[in-house]
Formats: structure tokens, C-alpha cells, sequence
């Protein structure tokens, strides 16, 4: 195994008619995820997020604040962490968001549950 966690949920900003907001997916290798892997998951650049314990990528693209709107799944889900480690407002949080699953992660009840109840395995 690498350095990278081995599962994630895709937050679709906005998901095809008939699929699921939240996606857990898998890397293709079994172990680690790719760049490109995460770059096609968001459709352009990724950035990670200053928020502790949570390796979150997000599209970052020049000229996403144009093109894109505010990923309201996300950004309700995360806005305490992202208020106190990120300093940013909701609308810097747009396009598909990848969240990946570390221990840290795991213990914020809350997010998990959440996870458990809307996503769906890719």
C-alpha cells in the first residue's frame, strides 16, 4: 500500500439524471489512486484542503468561480471544518469535490453516517 487511502466519495456537484450525489469509489489498481484517477474524478486540477485529519481534493481550476457553482452536499456536510481550518467561502467549494477516507475521518461520527446513509458504490 502507499501513502494514499485505498477508498473515497465523490461529491457531484451536480450528478447525471438518474445517479447518486455521493459515490464511493475504489482505485483501479486495488491500492493507491492515480492522479490522474483523482484529476478525472473532479474533471480538471485538484487541490488538497487544509483540513486536518481529511485529505480532500478539489476542482481548482482558473476561472472555476465562473463556470461553477457552490457544491451545496459538500459544503453543508463540512462547513464547521472548513470555517475554523479553511477560512474560505462556500463559493471558493465548487465542481466535484473528492473526499478520502482516513482515520480521522472515520471518527467524525457524524460524516460517516452520512456517508453510509447517501452513498453509493460506484
Amino acid at each position: 500500500m502507499g501513502d494514499l487511502p485505498s477508498k473515497a466519495w465523490i461529491f457531484y456537484q451536480e450528478p447525471e439524471h438518474g445517479s447518486h450525489p455521493v459515490v464511493q469509489v475504489e482505485p483501479e489498481d486495488g491500492e493507491d489512486f492515480t492522479l490522474d484517477e483523482l484529476q478525472g474524478f473532479v474533471g480538471g486540477l485538484i487541490e488538497k484542503l487544509p483540513i486536518p485529519g481529511h485529505i480532500i481534493f478539489a476542482n481548482e481550476e482558473n476561472g472555476m468561480y465562473d463556470e461553477f457553482v457552490m457544491n451545496t452536499r459538500f459544503v453543508m456536510l463540512f462547513a464547521e471544518l472548513l470555517a475554523t481550518y479553511v477560512l474560505m467561502g462556500p463559493k471558493m467549494i465548487a465542481g466535484n469535490v473528492i473526499v478520502m477516507d482516513t482515520p480521522t475521518l472515520r471518527e467524525n461520527t457524524v460524516v460517516m453516517d452520512y456517508l453510509e446513509t447517501v452513498a453509493a458504490v460506484a
